[in-house]
């Protein structure tokens, strides 16, 4: 199965999986900035604001204590 996130889309359980490490980065002390920038350095050939999308979709999902730190 499939998922989207951001105009991302790959194996659900794949973005789950990444859902549940940036929650982790986030509680490292990490800031969404931080995260985002992490993901283009490390991760798939995304654009930045795929990225953001994907960090947003993580902190309203996975871990809503981390909220905080995206805009809006």
């Amino acid at each position: 199965m499939t998922a989207t996130a951001g105009g991302v889309r790959m194996d659900r359980d794949t973005l789950i999986a990444l859902g549940r490490d940036i929650c982790t980065y986030l509680r490292d002390g990490h800031s969404a900035e931080e995260t985002i920038w992490y993901i283009l350095t490390n991760g798939p050939s995304w654009r930045p604001d795929q990225a953001a999308v994907v960090v947003g979709a993580a902190t309203g999902t996975l871990c809503e204590d981390q909220r905080y730190k995206t805009p809006g």
